[in-house]
């Protein structure tokens, strides 16, 4: 497992800048362990122009496990020179022509940074060869949370038998809404789910602790933390995920790091705090992304 940052700004106003955030996450993906596909026309660094999509990667994980394949595309949102946008998709093969193929594809997560311009943000990924989290442009008004996370056994090791995608910030506005889909090996993925609003999610919500009361704004019961595990779902509540974990922002400062044992292993944490990820309903209350 090993650590990336990046300090780059969320900007689009000439093809010299949208390269510079872009192929800096390309490249951080790549110190993380995931193998990119290459020959199936994906995007060039040193050519590509701004637009929508700007072009794509397909990356696979290394880890041993039934391969994983990752799609990536890069653009604008609005136009060439709009916010910085990334979608992530992930299947469990490829037609090796640049795109995801077989019977178990996910949903198309679409990510659009809630800070844009030529202000430096940085940004936090984590992983190895079959693990990816990312908070991209964090410090302005939100970040792009994105996690690929094998399903978990008893002791928590990740297994074959599925991964979950998770992302928050879709945009500034909505940046107080989580949602993952779990995407099984075998079988076939749960699909739609409409929110309050009357808005068709592909992806489902987040299985979070119920955090609503009114007036809570901290987990703090002496000298112990109350942190809150996420839970994949597939129709049942599968073992928690470790690359995030819920906590309120009052207990700990922003960007911090600390110690939890998940699985019964010490694990080290990133506070994200409220500046980046925030839920409305459950004021305070935020998550950390492993730091390992």
């Amino acid at each position: 497992m090993s650590t990336q940052t990046l300090s780059t700004a969320p900007d689009n106003s000439s093809d010299a800048a949208f390269r510079a955030w872009g192929s800096a996450i390309s490249t951080a993906i790549a110190a993380l362990g995931w193998v990119k596909l290459t020959g199936i026309g994906e995007i060039n660094w040193t050519t590509v122009s701004r637009g929508d999509p700007a072009g794509f990667e397909i990356w696979q994980t290394d880890d041993g496990l039934t391969d994983l394949f990752l799609k990536i595309t890069y653009g604008s949102s609005g136009g060439g020179s709009g916010t910085p946008k990334i979608t992530a998709q992930l299947a469990t093969a490829t037609d090796g022509a640049g795109s995801l193929s077989g019977t178990q594809i996910g949903a198309v997560f679409t990510f659009l940074s809630p800070s844009t311009g030529s202000t430096v943000r940085t940004s936090y990924l984590s992983g190895d060869e079959g693990r990816l989290t990312m908070a991209l442009f964090t410090g302005g008004s939100g970040c792009m949370l994105i996690d690929i996370e094998r399903l978990r056994d008893a002791t928590g090791d990740p297994v074959s038998d599925g991964v979950g995608t998770y992302g928050a910030a879709e945009s500034a506005a909505s940046k107080s809404y989580f949602a993952h889909q779990y995407l099984p090996t075998s079988g076939t993925p749960i699909l739609g789910k409409t929110n309050t609003t009357g808005t068709i999610l592909t992806p489902w919500p987040m299985v979070i602790p119920p955090l609503q009361s009114a007036g809570v704004t901290s987990a703090m019961n002496g000298s112990n933390w109350g942190m809150f595990p996420i839970f994949p779902w597939w129709g049942i509540v599968i073992n928690p995920i470790v690359s995030l974990v819920g906590y309120f922002h009052a207990d700990t400062p922003e960007y911090s790091t600390f110690s939890l044992s998940m699985y019964g292993t010490s694990r080290t944490y990133l506070a994200l705090g409220t500046t980046n990820v925030s839920i409305n309903s459950a004021p305070g209350f935020t998550l950390a992304m492993l730091w390992e």
